[in-house]
């Protein structure tokens, strides 16, 4: 622990790849074992158990273990800390994943202590002390929320009005620092979760809900303490001036984007006052000024659908479809985006102590390995080696209407470098943003709620250009943080889809060709759903992979399968314990490949082939993981941006 002396007592950082190992108790002969559900690098997915250590853990059941050595690179030994129950049952599974990825779940006793006394709404002396010491009184605007149905923690509220010909935005956050003060069992333990875990069923909150659902949550005719960003533009989106500003809000109404997509349909739900319906109008408009900017300088719009699923009052799957994110969704989006850049901007103006969100450049040699692959398909753009957003957007524009689109789209995703968060202010590459923090979400971001305390401090003449010696510890702990989180979440929504297919063995579906690896190709079905299609099981033929041009070739009968292409599969095995789904494929239709069509197009891939040959790994073919389900799911997480 000597390398986090320089963080105050009770802060404790997250360690890179810290995790909790889970399995199953089996037993071979007299000896007995956990298989893991994932498995560790060091040693794979075998643990050893002496009978001592069983702690009376039945044979069959999910349990916890605690590592006590590696034998091998092929096992280790542990003791049983913990029986979670039966493995097929839903609740266990997901159990299962919060201890594997060692997340926290009850709140402590102190920090329960400690937000005992708030009351569940701001004391209206407190309120009114508040406003005698500088903070706007904003509560006769007509503010309100757009958020999902489903949402508990309103953390953001807008309100858009006419300005001359020109537009002014308000965006309020909730003043989450008013009340976790540093220091505190409230701060410190807000610290170690450093965000809010959205798993399929349930919600793991950065906050205790007596905040996150109530106090700091922006509800409806309730006074709330906010932090807020005032944008003034003209009538062509240009931003004139902005004002950060201590405030009082009292939202007048709380909207969904269902709600609003309804209005946009032309459909206006009944009692919608006035007021409202002029402001959408307005905050239409000003979305569609921004998005237009945004695009004009280069900004990616990585469009998938995100993959929701639909679960019933025992928490199983009733149904999976894709969603696309629409009109509703990207207005706010765009509003969060905007002040968020203007923050930053602030904060790095000043020299605050501030963390940042940085997407740096991506990766020359990854990102090469894709561009030359998309400049074979002859999609008729120049791709320079010293890629911009610009560049990306225009590959992206060209790609929405092939049938490989969101495929390649997905690979060029991957290929950036991942968002982070650092001390240094290094810009946005997907935004083509020079300046980007996270401003907007601090009842379920630590980051949020550091850069609100900088904020704050330059509003009340308080602030420091100093930096503490921690900020880049801290950093990189709620970097750590949210890709566990990510992680998390996606295997949450991995085991809640090989649960809904268990009973859909045998049944078959249509689908299209999604990626190819070294063993398998994946097929995505038309709930975004996807699996893998084992070379081994095809019945005629030898299959060879060719990881440069991403295709594969069944060597007998010369097939090519390619990306975008139609097929039929059908359920083969599912897999309840690694989260796996196999596919058995029926019925494939071969496409003409872009650029060349039909047997050029053979030919001309051919003549790379005699270049690279085939392979059993590819660079861009995703590998299948060990104790990673063989599907994926887009858009996770909530605004993530």
């Amino acid at each position: 622990m000597d390398k986090f002396a320089a963080l105050p007592q009770g802060y404790e950082i997250r360690l890179e790849n810290q995790r909790g190992y889970v399995g199953i108790l089996e037993a071979k002969g007299q000896d007995h074992y956990v298989v893991l559900d994932k498995p560790d690098p060091r040693f794979g997915r075998l643990i050893k158990i002496a009978r001592p250590d069983l702690n009376g853990a039945p044979l069959g059941m999910k349990v916890v273990v605690d590592l006590t050595a590696v034998l091998s690179p092929e096992m280790a030994q542990g003791k049983i800390i913990e029986v979670l129950g039966d493995p097929g049952k839903g609740d266990v599974a997901i159990t299962g994943i919060i201890r594997s990825y060692l997340l926290r779940e009850a709140f402590p006793p102190e920090v329960l202590r400690e937000v005992a006394p708030l009351p569940p709404n701001p004391d209206p002396a407190v309120i009114e002390a508040e406003i005698a010491q500088g903070r706007l009184d904003l509560r006769d605007q007509h503010s309100y929320t757009i958020d999902g149905l489903d949402a508990r923690d309103l953390d953001d509220a807008i309100a858009v009005e006419r300005l001359g010909q020109g537009y002014r935005l308000w965006v309020h956050i909730a003043d989450v620092s008013h009340y976790v003060r540093p220091q505190t069992e409230l701060d410190k333990e807000a610290f170690k979760r450093a965000n809010s875990v959205y798993l399929v069923d349930r919600v793991l909150p950065m906050l205790p809900p007596k905040l996150s659902n109530g106090l700091c949550s922006l509800n409806p005719d309730q006074d709330r303490l906010c932090l807020s960003c005032r944008l003034d533009y003209d009538d062509q989106g240009k931003l004139l001036e902005g004002q950060l500003a201590k405030t009082v809000i009292r939202s007048k109404l709380r909207s969904s984007y269902e709600e609003l997509r309804e209005i946009f349909a032309g459909r206006l739900p009944e009692g919608l006052p006035d007021w409202f319906l002029e402001s959408v109008s307005l905050a239409r408009d000003l979305s569609a000024l921004l998005s237009a900017q945004r695009t004009r300088r280069g900004a990616l719009a990585f469009d998938f659908p995100e993959t929701k699923l639909v679960l019933d009052a025992e928490g199983q799957v009733t149904e999976i479809y894709g969603e696309w994110q629409d009109e509703a969704n990207h207005i706010i989006e765009s509003f969060m985006i905007a002040a968020n850049e203007y923050v930053a901007a602030f904060c790095d103006s000043y020299r605050l102590p501030a963390v940042y969100r940085v997407h740096e450049d991506p990766p020359g040699e990854k990102m090469d390995l894709v561009l030359d692959y998309v400049q074979d398909l002859g999609l008729g753009i120049r791709i320079p080696r010293d890629i911009s957003p610009k560049t990306l957007q225009q590959l992206l524009s060209k790609m929405k209407s092939e049938p490989y689109g969101t495929t390649l789209s997905e690979m060029l995703l991957r290929a950036l470098a991942k968002a982070r968060y650092d001390t240094a202010d290094l810009g946005h590459f997907g935004l083509a943003s020079p300046q980007y923090c996270h401003f907007t979400a601090p009842i379920r971001r630590y980051a949020d709620l550091l850069v609100h305390r900088a904020v704050k401090s330059q509003l009340e003449g308080t602030a420091t250009r100093k930096r503490s010696k921690n900020l880049k510890q801290i950093a990189s702990h709620i970097s750590e943080m949210e890709r566990v989180s990510v992680d998390a979440e996606r295997d949450s929504q991995d085991q809640k889809v090989v649960e809904y297919y268990a009973d859909k063995l045998g049944e078959i579906y249509p689908g299209k060709i999604s990626g190819f690896s070294n063993a398998s190709m994946y097929v995505e079905l038309a709930n975004t759903v996807e699996g893998s299609v084992f070379y081994a099981s095809m019945e005629t033929g030898y299959i060879l992979y060719y990881p440069d041009r991403l295709l594969a070739q069944n060597r007998d009968t010369g097939e090519y399968y390619q990306l975008g292409d139609l097929v039929k599969i059908q359920i083969a095995r599912v897999d309840l314990d690694r989260r796996f789904l196999d596919f058995k494929l029926l019925q494939h239709t071969e496409t003409p490949l872009h650029g060349g069509g039909g047997k050029a197009g053979h030919r001309r891939r051919s003549r790379q082939q005699e270049k690279t040959g085939p392979s059993r790994a590819g660079k861009l073919g995703r590998k299948r993981k060990k104790g990673r389900g063989q599907r994926k799911l887009r858009g996770q997480g909530r605004k993530r941006k």
